[in-house]
């Protein structure tokens, strides 16, 4: 018994093992592939170790050996570790890059890529609904509310500052929605968000949430003046001047405005 369980554990062990470790390397790097079974590749493949990437998930396009982390690819494959750099193009005009949403080897003319984020290589032209987009080394027309999971990538899009809305990127569309700015005290520098349009709408720090107030913050009267101090009517704005029978005061700690009694008599 104890033998049988012995011969099952050296075979399962055997099994774990087989292959040897093989050193694959790319013009500028080298790695380690563990448990490779062999070392050459049919014509017009290479051996990678596929514990980076494999192409074709075993199928047509890539030939794996059994249980080893090695695999031959088509000669076109690349990744993160193997790159285009010697891939042959038609002429100067075309570089190589990797696709990487198929990690192929293609040749790409040189107005059609990019870096990073920028578009100022590209010599493409979108139209008025679009926008020029570099994506991971490539120049594309998107549609103008794309974005790549980069809230920048939304800085241009339009949204109802009035309401408190503000652009994000939900995953690859850019939406509005109403940012609640928090404050603390009195301070409002926080409240980047909130729009309060209006000579007499301010900013204001009311419980550690920011809010629109008619009419500024106050502690003496002589804050208040004719000229930041308002009186809202309905749907109207009505400066507070004296010539309108109006005066102001601060009272409850913010700038009002209020009827003069005499003025309203005569």
């Amino acid at each position: 018994m104890i033998a049988t369980v012995l011969f099952g554990l050296c075979f399962i062990l055997a099994d774990v093992v087989i292959g040897h470790d093989t050193l694959i390397c790319t013009e500028s790097q080298c790695i380690t592939c563990h448990h490779c079974n062999r070392d050459s590749c049919p014509s017009r493949t290479k051996l990678t170790c596929y514990t980076i990437v494999k192409r074709g998930g075993g199928g047509a396009n890539s030939y794996h050996n059994g249980d080893s982390n090695c695999a031959c690819q088509p000669e076109d494959y690349c990744d993160g570790f193997y790159s285009c750099h010697n891939w042959p193009c038609p002429d100067s005009g075309f570089i190589p890059q990797c696709n990487i949403w198929n990690h192929t080897c293609i040749c790409v003319h040189r107005t059609g890529t990019c870096s990073g984020t920028g578009v100022s290589t590209c010599k493409i032209t979108c139209n008025s609904q679009e926008k020029l987009f570099c994506d991971h080394g490539f120049c594309f027309c998107k549609s103008l509310d794309y974005c790549n999971q980069d809230n920048a990538d939304c800085a241009n899009h339009s949204c109802n500052a009035d309401l408190g809305e503000s652009p994000f990127c939900n995953v690859t569309r850019c939406q509005c929605a109403v940012v609640v700015d928090t404050c603390q005290g009195s301070d409002t520098s926080t409240c980047r968000h909130l729009n309060c349009n209006g000579q007499f709408m301010h900013q204001i720090c009311n419980n550690g949430v920011c809010q629109c107030q008619l009419n500024p913050s106050c502690s003496l009267a002589v804050e208040c003046t004719e000229t930041n101090t308002a009186m809202q009517i309905g749907t109207f704005t009505v400066e507070c001047k004296s010539q309108y029978g109006l005066y102001t005061d601060c009272k409850n700690g913010r700038c009002q405005c209020f009827k003069n009694i005499s003025s309203m008599t005569t």
